[in-house]
């Protein structure tokens, strides 16, 4: 039975207004009786205005009576599996505080219990939904902006080797631009061979989603089903139109990898895949904490007193009053990247700390923890005594703003490599004299 809310008139709630129970024991479980000399009438049917509070009475009575008592429900899950064992000494009308719920939903538009989980959370999305502005935060294409997923990337990598077995080349995105026949682009030409890699998700593969009829979240009008259909018509266009095909699917190629030594030596040599596109939550490294003396003795007489320095807050300090970006960056590789004091964005690049720095720049995660070494190797191998690896094995790769590969530069740090940047035109900051 679906009833009104009574603090939500738009929300409704599930009511039982039925509950049908079955006791037995060790004696009459295998039996087809209606009552037994230890569970009495076995089946009792609750049909009051709250059957649950009668079927707990119910399970209480048969506990006193009884060592142990099990219940098991068919399909106990959601809603229908909430059982109360005992009723709050407070009524739920006294402990939700009603017009702070109204005040927040009327001045926001936001209903922070059914579409948010923490204040942070909520914050979040009253600042979208009323003073985000447009043209302003760039929502980043699913995959990133290159090599757009990792079927993409993985048929690269199945096409290099496909190139390197047959001993030709193959026209496709990690060479040039990819080639259209017929009006669709194709994975690889080569003369009249087209090279198709399908993404099991993309092109709804039957070994890995055998659930064909269910709707695909993001692309509710299809299916696996469907997307397998148009994956085979498009082949069968292809082959009514004079061209080869060769096939392979994710699944198939993972797969090859795993029990292919000399393909598996291949792609992890190949530069392909070496350095992955830009993942922005890399540059997010979270707080930084330091303990910069364990112990000092200080001079009393003298009058030295010991201080410490506490920074608080310097997440929502740096969201308030520091630059931000604005729309879509623009994107640099390999060898265009622009020199690194005319970038505003993200930088994925390899560097070479100084042998030396009191305070290390640029943070670097090792073994789960987030570390700011001076050495690469010290750090994954957790060495405490003296650094004496080569300039090579010092090096540190990662993903982190301009502004923190700039400030380490003028502290000693040297840029070997870039290996990708996400540059943005314009920024903003916030000015306290205008509040805008």
């Amino acid at each position: 039975m679906t009833r009104l809310f009574p603090l939500l008139p738009t929300m409704f709630v599930h009511t039982p207004n039925l509950l049908v129970s079955n006791t037995c024991c060790d004696g009459c479980i295998s039996k087809n009786v209606d009552t037994c000399d230890s569970c009495g009438v076995r089946e009792h049917v609750f049909s009051s205005d709250d059957p649950v509070r009668d079927f707990i009475r119910h399970i209480e009575i048969l506990g006193e009576n009884n060592r142990y008592v099990t219940c098991i429900a068919h399909n106990s899950k959601g809603y229908d599996g909430v059982t109360v064992y005992r009723l709050p000494q407070l009524s739920s009308n006294a402990s939700i505080k009603t017009p702070k719920i109204e005040i927040f939903l009327a001045s926001t538009g936001v209903d922070p219990f059914r579409e948010a989980v923490t204040i942070a959370s909520a914050c979040m999305k009253v600042f979208r939904r009323n003073f985000l502005k447009p043209e302003t935060l760039a929502i980043i294409p699913p995959g990133g902006y290159r090599m757009a997923d990792r079927q993409s990337r993985k048929a690269l990598l199945w096409l290099t080797w496909e190139e390197k077995e047959r001993g030709i080349t193959i026209r496709h995105a990690g060479n040039g631009r990819e080639v259209r026949i017929l009006g669709r682009k194709m994975d690889g030409v080569h003369e009249g061979t087209v090279f198709e890699f399908h993404g099991c998700y993309f092109h709804g593969c039957t070994s890995c989603f055998p659930n064909r009829d269910k709707k695909i979240p993001n692309s509710p009008h299809e299916t696996m089903g469907t997307r397998y259909e148009a994956t085979e018509k498009k082949i069968a266009k292809l082959v009514r139109g004079g061209y080869d095909v060769v096939e392979m699917w994710e699944c198939t190629f993972d797969r090859l990898v795993k029990e292919n030594v000399i393909l598996s030596n291949f792609i992890n040599s190949n530069p392909l895949s070496m350095e992955s596109p830009i993942n922005p939550r890399d540059a997010f490294f979270g707080g930084r904490t330091n303990c910069v003396r364990l112990y000092h003795d200080a001079d009393v007489e003298s009058g030295e007193v010991i201080r410490y320095l506490d920074v608080c807050s310097l997440y929502p300090y740096v969201n308030k009053y520091k630059k931000y970006p604005i729309g879509q960056p623009e994107i640099f590789v390999e060898d265009i990247c622009p020199p690194l004091q005319d970038i505003e964005g993200l930088v994925k690049c390899t560097v070479l700390p100084p042998p030396s720095l009191y305070h290390p720049v640029l943070p670097f995660r090792a073994n789960g923890k987030l570390l700011f070494p001076l050495c690469r190797s010290c750090a994954l191998n957790e060495q405490q005594g003296e650094c004496k690896h080569s300039k090579s094995e010092r090096f540190l790769t990662g993903t982190w703003v301009s502004e923190e590969v700039k400030v380490a530069v003028r502290e000693g740090y040297e840029v070997i490599k870039m290996h990708e940047v996400w540059h943005y035109e314009r920024t903003t900051v916030y000015d306290p004299a205008t509040g805008e």
